[in-house]
């Protein structure tokens, strides 16, 4: 599954390479999110609206997808769509779906009823939102600014939240140990490892 700048969410084919479906919109697609057993679409981006694909129904256009909860300006989110999460079901999040936007909101909503449940607002701008798994279950990992934040993704607690030195990219807990953390830069080409519950750099 891939958004793109092209207004469409596309289904690729890992095998042969060719597009099997599309799916049109009216702006740029900037995050979609599958659930794990293939039959439903997630997409947002710059129309600011979150969409639910079913992928066993023949619609492709974006009026055929239902729509989560809008506010008065008939949109998800006050500014840009950046990234949509679907969990996977660890610890009861088969339901939960996180969005992250341009407006420095981090909204939880449930698949079944489209609504929201929970929401967060960041100090900084936002820079990324990823899944991570692990034996500590199923996060959220949020960089705004220099800020590191991992969260969990079914009970919306944040777990652990650093300002580092240099601002992360994106970040990600070891899955096994979760006593370390890889993180990205936004000044630099670096990639360095963290400790989980200090910040030191370990390399």
């Amino acid at each position: 599954m891939t958004g793109s700048a092209d207004f469409s969410a596309k289904v690729w084919d890992t095998y042969t390479g060719e597009c099997v479906q599309t799916y049109s919109h009216n702006h740029i697609v900037r995050s979609v999110a599958v659930n794990h057993a293939g039959t439903q679409l997630l997409t947002g981006g710059h129309e600011k609206k979150l969409r639910l694909f079913d992928l066993q129904k023949a619609g492709t256009s974006a009026d055929d997808a239902q729509l989560f909860k809008t506010n008065d300006q008939g949109t998800t989110h006050d500014g840009v769509i950046r990234s949509v999460v679907l969990g996977r079901g660890t610890n009861g999040a088969e339901n939960v779906v996180v969005t992250a936007a341009e407006d420095k909101l981090i909204q939880w909503w449930d698949l079944r009823t489209l609504e929201p449940v929970h929401e967060m607002t960041l100090d900084e701008p936002f820079v990324s939102m990823d899944r991570c798994t692990g034996t500590f279950g199923e996060y959220i990992t949020i960089t705004a600014g220099k800020d590191a934040m991992f969260v969990d993704l079914a009970s919306h607690e944040v777990a652990k939240k650093h300002t580092l030195d240099v601002a992360p990219s994106s970040v990600y807990l070891h899955p096994t140990q979760a006593d370390r953390f890889v993180a990205g830069s936004t000044a630099d080409e670096w990639v360095r490892v963290y400790d989980y519950n200090t910040a030191e750099v370990l390399e």
